[in-house]
């Protein structure tokens, strides 16, 4: 590889080296063979494992414990160095309009976006639009951590997972949480009288009533755990190691090493939409196995998004 090459250039050399030596016999690959594959000397492959050894995944600050002994490209797994850093909603929008004021050109903005406000940031880039680390838009974020801070009860209209159209239901807004995917609203469904997670994208409509919030008590959980009471639970097989640590989903209940190879997962969402489109982004990579009324769910998504001929 030149001594010119781009950054781009190095880091896809460095995904190719990762595939091969993960995909290789007990995860050992002479470094003599990965010169000859990636066009590199002894020097340049080096630096490439370097780099590799550097990068973290975003969302759970692991990072690949690979090295060079003896000849080889040896890689061990994943291994956790730094807890992910997330920003609040409002770090995010300071955040969000600084780099808005810095008049990036096109293509740093798209970049600077994808690594600190996510995926959705690929089309978008930074702008002051972004309330949230993931970079959706929602101007019902800080309504609703106001309600929350007052302890106003509110009426919204939310559609479920399970709802062909936004409903309305009567709530005690708690708290306003987020992950890397999207933000969510802890609060307390008052006809169901229990403690519930919603997805705040979902949220059609938020009216505030003349009543005060009632005492309730909230049960502390997790993302995944509000996720998995109320929401959907799938099945997936993602076909390697590397294809698990990079997705970096949030709602993973737990893991197992799949039979075939890689990591089969149980997964909770609140948007099937999301599950859907997650997977049709890397199919070779993600495989839905579960529940079957899922799949079938799935297949017709999926269907409905070809282009007719």
């Amino acid at each position: 590889m030149a001594a010119s090459a781009s950054q781009e250039q190095r880091l896809q050399a460095a995904m190719t080296l990762m595939t091969m030596v993960g995909s290789a016999g007990g995860r050992r690959l002479s470094a003599e063979r990965a010169e000859r594959a990636l066009g590199v000397n002894s020097e340049e492959l080096a630096e490439i494992v370097d780099e590799l050894a550097a990068l973290s995944v975003r969302e759970t600050g692991t990072r690949a414990l690979i090295s060079l002994e003896d000849g080889y490209v040896v890689y061990r797994g994943m291994f956790d160095l730094l807890p992910a850093v997330r920003l609040t909603v409002g770090e995010g929008l300071a955040l969000s309009a600084a780099l808005a004021d810095l008049a990036l050109p096109p293509e740093l903005a798209r970049k600077v976006g994808e690594a600190v406000f996510g995926q959705d940031a690929r089309e978008q880039g930074p702008s002051t639009q972004h309330t949230l680390a993931t970079g959706s838009a929602n101007p019902l974020v800080p309504q609703l951590i106001e309600v929350s801070d007052i302890g106003v009860r509110c009426r919204m209209r939310y559609q479920g997972h399970a709802d062909r159209v936004p409903r309305w239901r009567l709530i005690d807004p708690h708290e306003v949480v987020e992950t890397s995917d999207a933000a969510y609203l802890i609060a307390w469904d008052v006809e169901k009288d229990a403690q519930r997670l919603f997805r705040i994208d979902r949220i059609a409509a938020l009216e505030a009533t003349d009543d005060s919030v009632e005492e309730h008590a909230y049960v502390a959980q997790s993302i995944d755990q509000g996720l998995a009471a109320d929401g959907i639970v799938a099945e997936v097989h993602f076909r390697t190691n590397g294809a698990f640590a990079q997705a970096g989903w949030p709602g993973i209940l737990s893991t197992a090493p799949a039979n075939t190879g890689g990591i089969r997962a149980r997964v909770a969402c609140a948007n099937e939409s999301w599950l859907f489109d997650q997977i049709l982004a890397n199919p070779k990579d993600r495989i839905l196995l579960g529940p079957p009324d899922l799949q079938k769910r799935f297949a017709t998504y999926a269907c409905n998004l070809a282009i007719p001929q």
